[in-house]
């Protein structure tokens, strides 16, 4: 489905059980094919499946936000540790680049935004049309 939607910039997923390393590691090998989606929003909440626990579970994280990833949120993801993707962050230094994360203890990562809200350019206009959100209780 997200392979097929080239235009798809938000993804939001709330107690998939589907959601793991594989499928997070795909969609950064799907934002770096030519004509990709690029992402800008990604929220994977409460994916119990969801297993992140040293510096290389993280390295996807890198790919996306080079190809444009702005927000993600891991809340409630209990299976992704907090403080190595807290080091990860600042070692990447994705903040830099206005990354806003949030972990899955429900803390924010405070950042730097480069030109302005977030949410400006996800609600106007073309990017509007082209979220797409999945019920928990549908599966």
């Amino acid at each position: 489905m997200v392979r097929r939607n080239r235009a798809l910039r938000e993804l939001r997923l709330a107690m998939v059980t589907g959601v793991d390393k594989d499928f997070v590691e795909g969609l950064a090998e799907l934002g770096e094919d030519e004509g990709s989606m690029g992402l800008s929003v990604l929220e994977l909440e409460g994916c119990t499946n969801l297993v992140l626990k040293d510096d290389k579970d993280f390295e996807w994280i890198e790919k996306m936000v080079e190809t444009g990833l702005k927000q993600l949120s891991l809340k409630g993801s209990e299976g992704v540790n907090g403080e190595v993707l807290t080091r990860a962050s600042a070692e990447n230094r994705w903040e830099e680049g206005a990354l806003r994360l949030m972990l899955p203890d429900d803390e924010d990562v405070e950042t730097k935004s480069c030109d302005g809200d977030i949410g400006d350019d996800l609600t106007e206009g073309k990017g509007a049309t082209n979220v797409l959100e999945v019920d928990p209780d549908y599966v």
